[in-house]
């Protein structure tokens, strides 16, 4: 059974701001749905709704595993922050009162307002810095002939290995920041370079993974272990072995002549140079 977490666990993950706030959802009630599974591995998956400010309700997703004694919480929320966010705190202290039940001497609100005041200061002075990285995660377009889309995600590693779901994060946030953001790793100083690039224009950002330089791209993103395909969770991408290509000539419905180009069923190949294969 996953073990019960105490307030100060939470506060050493949460900012001082965010866990008052959500704090503060919790006591009013706005959690309106709670789902809890336990997972192989020591892994606590959570759904969640939270009522915000407007009366709308945002969806949580968390997962919580015991990390050498320390609390790891992986969160994302529909909410525009995205993830660590109050919604989330709210959620996580609804998971508290259903793994234990009732006030502990722990608990905040079971102390004088002075001492829980003084505790929370203390605590939240222990804020470990995260270790967050970069992934690349590539999808599928609906037309294969499109070639490839790309999501950008940042993910904490998992106490038993791997990356957990994380969070989204726009490119334009990482291209056009003052200061490399703390996610971002040296090797993908380049990566990142190269990904905006393949932007077709400086408003769409939707880099076009074609030609030499959409090859050197993937390459270097192969190259950082952070390069997943559909699922951050998934296991990263590695090489593969080299195939063979098949070329045919294919007639459209408007008479023109199309090369369609295959590596076998169900295979893509990417319009890189050299060409490339998923």
């Amino acid at each position: 059974m996953f073990r019960r977490f105490a307030i100060r666990d939470l506060t050493r993950v949460f900012p001082r701001k965010d866990f008052e706030r959500g704090r503060r959802y919790f006591e009013e009630g706005r959690v309106r749905h709670l789902h809890v599974a336990e997972q192989p591995g020591g892994v606590l998956a959570v759904r969640g709704e939270v009522e915000g400010a407007s009366g709308r309700l945002y969806e949580q997703e968390v997962d919580l595993e015991w990390a050498d004694d320390e609390l790891d919480v992986f969160s994302s929320c529909s909410c525009p922050i995205g993830f660590d966010c109050k919604h989330v705190v709210a959620v996580c202290l609804m998971v508290r009162r259903h793994l234990g039940g009732g006030a502990a001497a722990e608990d905040p609100q079971a102390l004088d307002a002075r001492l829980r005041r003084w505790l929370e200061r203390v605590a939240g002075a222990g804020t470990v810095p995260r270790d967050e990285r970069l992934i690349y995660v590539l999808l599928p377009r609906e037309e294969r002939a499109a070639g490839i889309g790309l999501e950008l995600r940042v993910v904490r590693p998992r106490k038993h290995g791997g990356f957990g779901k994380g969070r989204l994060v726009r490119l334009d946030r990482v291209l056009d920041a003052v200061e490399r953001p703390e996610f971002v790793r040296g090797e993908d100083d380049e990566v990142v370079r190269l990904i905006g690039a393949l932007c077709p224009e400086v408003w769409d950002l939707r880099p076009d993974f074609r030609g030499r330089l959409g090859y050197l791209a993937l390459e270097r993103m192969l190259a950082t272990g952070r390069c997943t395909y559909q699922h951050a969770e998934n296991e990263p991408l590695v090489w593969g072995e080299p195939r063979p290509l098949e070329l045919a000539w294919r007639e459209t419905e408007d008479g023109r002549l199309c090369l369609d180009v295959s590596a076998g069923a169900g295979i893509q190949v990417l319009a890189t140079d050299p060409p490339l294969y998923l």
